[in-house]
């Protein structure tokens, strides 16, 4: 039986082996075919149709060196050019073969990624360890669903057993169906025989999300994603993806990092959501970790983020800008219209209350801002419809500009009335538990009396 030595270990196997049965590594790329020596016969029937190639290539007897020129530069140049039109055909139909299996085989083709509609991640440094994935599957009849293969690592032995472990990811998105998925699989592999998948895998569904499971897409590198680990004397893998709205919903994106238990098959997945904001012309995923963040496994998860360069993880001094700048805008619709009030005119209340004159900052809005029906007062003039609320603030509406907006919204007012019966009349009356508020309603200037 005819024997080589593992490139590895250096034992000797059997010629027909693709792993090493002692180390498990891959021998030899059985997908090539080894060159093999012809035997006398054929060759003599290669060269059969060209003699004088054939001629030239086994000579009678051995010539010396000046012999060897003579008969050389006394070739006929028709020899010469049958030669080089060979050589030219079959360059041609090398390269011929190899445009056409990096077009219609490569996974990194254009018309991979249309037929599959998947991303690969093809940047794995375990090139080993996802040749064999794939083939595992291949052999098994797992790669009919058109998921293609995104990580694939070494994970600690079986202990159960002893055997040696591999586990991989494929996933695939569809973007015509809006449905995308990955499946965990693991392999295993008893002294030195082929590696078997075990079990079923673990699946998980997306509706309306593309997944990515690139190092590059989500700017990580090798050695963070991903990766072998041990918390609390638990064995999992570690890896990471990238997790979009199809829609192009820039408020709902997603880094998610996620532990699979080797041993009991637990998956945990951790989200860092948020919007996709632009930082030095890179599109990141503004956010946090949402969700539980206090066991170890969380604690893991936050520390590689910090490795993946596509989650931009604000300072207490964004956080704290992004909250005022949440609750402004929530300020700003109609329906907190007299909170507003209150937070812009929290100063200008101590100086009314003080007898001074101020400009009461008003903010306009197209809808109403109350309900005249349930309200205990309303008056009119040709400008300015006013309306005295059951809480006690007091709001207005410009018939000139069609804007609603709160004049009083200290909740202590208890009548209002115009100044005049003029129809034209701007000065409001305002009366309180303490005296009278007089409020011109073109100015927005409001004074103690």
């Amino acid at each position: 039986m005819q024997e080589f030595e593992c490139p590895k270990c250096h034992n000797m196997i059997p010629a027909t082996a693709v792993f090493c049965p002692a180390c498990g590594s891959m021998a030899r790329d059985d997908m090539q075919e080894k060159p093999q020596s012809k035997p006398a016969s054929a060759q003599q029937e290669f060269e059969a149709p060209f003699p004088a190639l054939a001629a030239e290539k086994a000579p009678a007897t051995q010539p010396n060196v000046e012999q060897s020129k003579n008969q050389t530069n006394n070739m006929p140049k028709e020899n010469f050019r049958t030669r080089n039109i060979l050589i030219a055909c079959l360059l041609v139909i090398f390269a011929t073969l190899f445009i056409v299996s990096n077009v219609f085989y490569s996974t990194d083709s254009k018309v991979g990624r249309e037929l599959t509609d998947s991303v690969p991640a093809n940047d794995n440094n375990n090139l080993e360890e996802l040749i064999i994935f794939k083939r595992a599957l291949q052999d098994n009849g797992l790669m009919t669903d058109g998921a293609i293969p995104a990580y694939a690592i070494r994970v600690a032995r079986n202990e159960k057993n002893n055997a040696e472990r591999i586990v991989g990811i494929t996933s695939k998105t569809n973007t015509i169906t809006g449905v995308a998925f990955f499946k965990i699989y693991t392999l295993e592999r008893n002294n030195g025989s082929a590696w078997e998948v075990e079990g079923t895998p673990l699946t998980k569904i997306f509706n309306d999300r593309m997944l990515d499971f690139s190092t590059k897409a989500i700017m990580a590198d090798n050695n963070t994603v991903p990766q072998s680990t041990t918390i609390n004397g638990k064995n999992y893998f570690f890896f990471a993806y990238s997790d979009f709205p199809m829609d192009d919903n820039n408020e709902n994106a997603r880094v998610t990092l996620a532990l699979f238990n080797v041993d009991n098959q637990d998956l945990k997945l951790f989200n860092f959501g948020g919007s996709i904001k632009l930082r030095g012309g890179q599109k990141l995923v503004y956010g946090r970790l949402a969700g539980e963040s206090g066991s170890q496994e969380s604690r893991f998860a936050q520390s590689q983020a910090e490795h993946i360069k596509l989650i931009y993880i604000p300072t207490p001094e964004e956080l704290e800008a992004e909250r005022l700048a949440q609750e402004e805008a929530e300020l700003n619709e109609p329906d907190r219209a007299d909170d507003k009030w209150a937070h812009d005119n929290e100063e200008n209340l101590d100086d009314i209350n003080s007898g001074n004159e101020v400009e009461v900052k008003t903010k306009t809005y197209d809808t109403p801002i109350f309900n005249i029906k349930e309200s205990k007062k309303s008056i009119n003039n040709d400008n300015f419809t006013v309306v005295l609320g059951n809480n006690g603030n007091v709001y207005g509406f410009n018939k000139a500009t069609r804007k609603y907006y709160v004049i009083n919204g200290s909740g202590k007012a208890i009548d209002i009335g115009f100044a005049s019966d003029n129809g034209s009349e701007t000065t409001l009356n305002i009366k309180t538990a303490t005296g009278r508020i007089v409020y011109n309603l073109s100015t927005d200037r409001a004074r103690h009396e």
